[in-house]
């Protein structure tokens, strides 16, 4: 499990924000046409002023998710969580199995306990080897990384946010290495799912935790609407969009 970290947000421009944060999409192989994001916090409107400011804890656990939604990439409606433990040099990760029944609109599952041999380190693995369903028969399946809600740290998988998802086919070793990075963006801006953080019409801030950074970082929106970002400290200075 890795650290837990917190985003601090402190909106200086002259009207109330809103503020999202979303995780970095994972490294994933297989077979993945396109990876959807969703918002992992959202934040209620800050007010101007130098003081104003929303605290984002960010829980470290780590889910394997997989469900259905209502049509090709909208809002996900059913969903099943799985905890998971990411592998390192000494020791194996997570590997769940993931099954969909052979019969048009069936949802996947996973059906089977975690086989924990997966050799990915800093990631876990989902497989659907030996299975043989027709994807084109299951538009609305999905599979991917879900992360806790930081509304509800704790919570186990009773409010699991799936972060990153994809349309899953058979006969695939998906290897997920999750990461430290996240994006916060402002403005009136859809939960998700979107398929790229740099189109949603404002100009996303990254941050990136590593091991030469704190587990906290302190994001400013200044009044001409750029960033400036603090690890421990290091200051990073972000120019406002065109």
């Amino acid at each position: 499990m890795s650290n837990s970290y917190t985003i601090h947000i402190i909106n200086q421009t002259d009207e109330k924000q809103r503020f999202q944060v979303f995780a970095d999409p994972p490294q994933v192989t297989g077979a993945v046409n396109t990876i959807w994001i969703n918002s992992l916090a959202q934040a209620p409107p800050i007010r101007s002023g130098g003081e104003a400011n929303f605290e984002f804890p960010l829980p470290p656990q780590y889910f394997a998710v997989c469900g259905t939604t209502l049509g090709e990439i909208v809002k996900i409606t059913t969903e099943i969580v799985k905890p998971v433990v990411l592998g390192t040099s000494d020791s194996p990760g997570s590997d769940w199995r993931l099954t969909v029944e052979n019969h048009p609109g069936a949802g996947p599952d996973f059906a089977a306990a975690d086989e924990s041999d997966s050799h990915v380190v800093g990631g876990f693995t989902i497989n659907t080897l030996n299975e043989s369903w027709i994807p084109s028969q299951h538009p609305a399946a999905y599979v991917g990384l879900g992360r806790q809600d930081p509304a509800h740290p704790g919570s186990g998988v009773d409010n699991v946010i799936p972060v990153a998802t994809w349309k899953p086919k058979p006969n695939q070793i998906y290897q997920i290495r999750p990461n430290n990075v996240y994006w916060v963006v402002y403005g009136n801006i859809a939960p998700g799912p979107h398929d790229d953080i740099h189109e949603l019409g404002v100009v996303p801030f990254k941050v990136g935790f590593t091991a030469q950074t704190s587990t906290t970082a302190y994001l400013t929106l200044r009044p001409d609407y750029t960033w400036f970002a603090t690890f421990d400290l290091s200051e990073v200075h972000v120019a406002p969009p065109c």
